[in-house]
């Protein structure tokens, strides 16, 4: 994987628009073989920015349900710094366990790993994967990914960032 993985990253720094991010998204999915990427990012503004790989569909029902204030996952991620497997949080909440049959309807899958990542001026984002395999197929198969899905996360942070500003840099705010 480390092969197909480099070449992903050379293949990135290329990327010249958020379409070109999005098809190279579906790439890394094949290179990790796994059902799902995502890519879900909030500015320092509030403006919301994914590439995914799930439905059309469910990503308007996410977005315009505004899932991200109950989602489980977003707010398990924002309190935490390390990668994050699903099953370390907390379902227990009926709105939580909606949540998840309607995004498991909707094929996001039944196993996921999140990647908090933190940006320059309050930027907040998360990269997923999402899969159905079994409980002890998914436990080998993040404990085995982990550095790469890390290394995948922040270099589309990066990109991302650079789509979005022109750099991955902001200015620093002077104090009176």
């Amino acid at each position: 994987m480390k092969g197909r993985l480099d070449s992903f990253i050379d293949l990135l720094q290329g990327t010249r628009d958020f379409d070109e991010l999005q098809k190279h998204l579906k790439g890394l999915r094949d290179i990790f073989d796994i059902e799902h990427v995502t890519y879900h990012s909030v500015n320092s503004t509030g403006h919301q920015y994914a590439s995914t790989t799930y439905s059309a569909d469910w990503s308007v029902q996410y977005f315009g349900e505004d899932y991200a204030r109950i989602d489980p996952v977003v707010q398990g991620c924002f309190r935490r710094f390390h990668p994050v497997d699903w099953r370390q949080l907390d379902w227990s909440g009926k709105s939580a366990r909606d949540f998840m049959g309607e995004a498991r309807a909707a094929g996001v899958g039944t196993h996921g790993f999140s990647v908090p990542i933190r940006g320059p001026s309050g930027q907040f984002a998360l990269f997923t994967i999402s899969d159905a395999r079994r409980d002890s197929e998914w436990e080998l198969y993040t404990t085995e990914h982990t550095r790469e899905l890390i290394l995948a996360a922040h270099y589309v942070n990066q990109k991302a960032l650079q789509l979005e500003r022109g750099s991955d840099e902001t200015k620093v705010q002077n104090l009176s």
